[in-house]
């Protein structure tokens, strides 16, 4: 029996009162193939949102043509990297104001994914920790 094969089944008996009816992928590279899922295909669109580069960040024109880029590169799905900072690891809060107010931050990312999700494209977000000292974050 391979080695991962163990942890997957583990796995998946953790999830199996879960009431989910698709099928599971079984571990190996043509698993999901095997299972009858579609491939996920996807790509990082990262975040420019700074007031040195004005109206190219999440929602905009720009971000609009890199989700048909996307596309035509075969990718269903994008992910999308908000960021907070905080100025070391001492727990004192995160700033969600990383390069734009978080008002802005936050509407730029929900338009984001709503455009993501119009053009049939589905969002993975990744949420990014900034530490300003540069300390190790894990």
């Amino acid at each position: 029996m391979p080695r991962f094969f163990l942890p997957f089944l583990l796995f998946s008996l953790l999830l199996s009162g879960t009431g989910h009816a698709r099928p599971r992928p079984w571990p190996g590279p043509t698993g999901w193939y095997d299972a009858g899922l579609s491939p996920c295909r996807g790509l990082t669109i990262g975040p420019i949102e700074n007031t040195r580069h004005p109206g190219k960040g999440y929602g905009s024109a720009p971000y609009r043509r890199m989700l048909q880029e996307a596309i035509s590169l075969g990718a269903t799905w994008v992910s999308i990297t908000p960021f907070g900072r905080v100025l070391n690891r001492k727990p004192t809060g995160v700033d969600f104001s990383f390069e734009v107010p978080f008002v802005q931050n936050r509407r730029d990312v929900l338009e984001a994914i709503r455009q993501a999700h119009e053009v049939g494209l589905k969002v993975m977000l990744v949420p990014h920790l900034w530490v300003e000292s540069g300390e190790w974050r894990a």
